[in-house]
């Protein structure tokens, strides 16, 4: 008895090997429905099973990252359960859900734990869909590719080719459609494999920093033209800080290095909002240049620091991005809602596209379609993936997920 939810379906955006995979083993078809939504509303596939032969028949083609395990199920237990994943050596984690009792759970979870398995902290029912978000939060393994947090010298990362552009999808929220990326610094170590940005950012010098910008744009540059030997044309965006974009040459890096085809949409280079602010004269002037070239100014984060778009407007830029902390909750928040809705409203007014920055809940993008925002990434859709598997989803294979896509 299985039912497989591949979290991408009809129009919905899709690539081969981004989102991570769940099994639910749950005799109660309502029960797992429940977990399936919360868990297709981040983007992550499912698998549904009413018994645990079936499950286990199909543990190794499904390779799931986490299994929700009923303690009771209509022919067997959680415990026969345990015994069989320990068996198939099982390396992701388990999930129990049950309306047993505290202790029962506990003991169970123990059991789990002496077979060898990773077991999660217990789940009582009834319950709602905030506890497999809970879930979802905590567990690594949904949540992307580890990254490791050794110290590492951006030089020597820059000097020995070790930099890598990870690129987060950017989609259209009205058209429901993948229409850009932000790309990402990354740095693949030979030995502590890919490294997170403040292990090489940290300690970085201010002309460590500026080679990185340089580097970063040459590689959006480039890849883009990958991309659209692939097929795809998308719109790249990468992250400068103002203080950086004031020492680049970064008008003559576009001339040299922009893609000469007449499709090139052009470049987004991000700032934060109260970076823009320091100089708006230099910043303008940097900003007028480069839209000679295709290439536009975005500001990060907005609504974080202490300005307002009237201030804003004098800067010629085409995007602002509504800060996560506002994003996060906006559906059920009033304060939240309130405050996206007027960036959206007056973002508008200016011409200007709004996107939605750490979308993480279905609840959410609905609500911030429903006020007209323009773009939106985060979690929800996908977190930041390689080139091939953004070309992947692109063109249209599981699994980055547009939610209410028809």
């Amino acid at each position: 008895m299985q039912h497989s939810n591949t979290a991408a379906t009809g129009s919905e955006l899709s690539g081969s090997t981004i989102a991570p995979h769940c099994m639910i083993i749950e005799d109660e078809a309502g029960i797992r429905s429940l977990i399936s939504r919360a868990l297709s509303g981040h983007g992550i596939t499912v698998s549904e099973f009413g018994d645990v032969q079936t499950a286990i028949s199909s543990l190794a083609k499904d390779d799931p990252k986490v299994i929700f395990l009923d303690v009771s199920l209509a022919d067997s237990d959680a415990i026969d359960a345990i015994r069989e994943l320990a068996v198939h050596k099982f390396s992701g984690a388990v999930q129990l859900i049950s309306g047993q009792s505290a202790g029962t759970l506990a003991e169970i979870k123990k059991i789990g734990e002496r077979h060898g398995l990773r077991m999660c902290s217990p789940i009582a029912k009834p319950f709602t869909a905030d506890a497999i978000y809970r879930v979802i939060a905590q567990e690594e393994s949904l949540a992307g590719p580890a990254l490791s947090e050794h110290p590492v010298s951006l030089r020597d990362a820059l000097r020995k080719g070790w930099f890598e552009l990870w690129y987060q999808p950017k989609i259209d929220l009205q058209k429901r459609t993948l229409v850009g990326a932000e790309g990402l610094a990354r740095v693949r170590h030979p030995e502590h494999g890919l490294v997170a940005p403040k292990a090489f950012l940290t300690d970085a010098s201010q002309s460590d920093l500026t080679e990185l910008a340089a580097v970063g744009v040459m590689t959006a540059l480039r890849e883009w033209s990958i991309f659209l030997e692939s097929g795809v044309n998308l719109k790249l965006a990468v992250n400068v800080s103002a203080s950086v974009l004031a020492k680049l040459p970064v008008a003559s890096l576009i001339r040299t290095y922009r893609p000469k085809d007449d499709s090139w949409p052009g470049l987004i280079l991000e700032l934060t909002e109260d970076e823009a602010l320091e100089d708006i004269d230099a910043i303008k002037e940097i900003a007028t240049q480069l839209s000679l070239y295709k290439v536009s100014l975005s500001i990060d984060d907005f609504g974080s620091g202490y300005s307002s778009l009237k201030r804003l407007r004098d800067l010629p830029f085409s995007e602002l991005k509504l800060d996560r902390c506002f994003v996060s909750n906006c559906a059920d928040n009033e304060q939240n809602a309130k405050i996206c809705e007027t960036v959206i409203s007056l973002g508008h007014e200016f011409g200007i596209t709004v996107t939605g920055e750490g979308i993480e809940k279905t609840a959410d993008l609905l609500a911030l379609r429903k006020m007209g925002c323009d773009l939106g990434q985060g979690f929800l859709f996908s977190p930041a993936v390689e080139r091939g598997d953004l070309i992947a989803a692109a063109r249209g294979r599981p699994r980055i997920r547009v939610p209410g896509a028809t």
